[in-house]
């Protein structure tokens, strides 16, 4: 879940970055997404797809797109899993990438 963890790094970082220094709001709003990447991976891993899914059902686009691009490349780059990321996302996080 390297691609996956990466997301979650992106936004710890952006909230940690200058420019956010004076406005909570995006701080927070970069953990929060950091924090529900971070949930997601663990649902994942533990192969709750159903509440991985249920998490993403209630997230905005920008996230929600990160997140699923992030599985989709995981496992199209994970040789032991069977079929496409692309079908893993769909099938198991209930997302349609085209």
């Amino acid at each position: 879940m390297e691609n996956l963890q990466a997301v979650i790094d992106r936004n710890m970082a952006e909230a940690q970055h200058d420019r956010w220094s004076n406005d909570k709001n995006m701080q927070t709003m970069f953990i929060e997404d950091a924090v529900l990447a971070f949930a997601i991976k663990k649902d994942i891993e533990e192969k709750d797809f159903e509440r991985a899914a249920k998490r993403l059902e209630r997230q905005d686009t920008a996230i929600l797109e990160q997140i699923v691009v992030a599985v989709k490349d995981d496992f199209d780059a994970d040789e032991s899993f069977i079929g496409t990321g692309k079908d893993f996302v769909f099938f198991n996080l209930g997302v349609e990438l085209r």
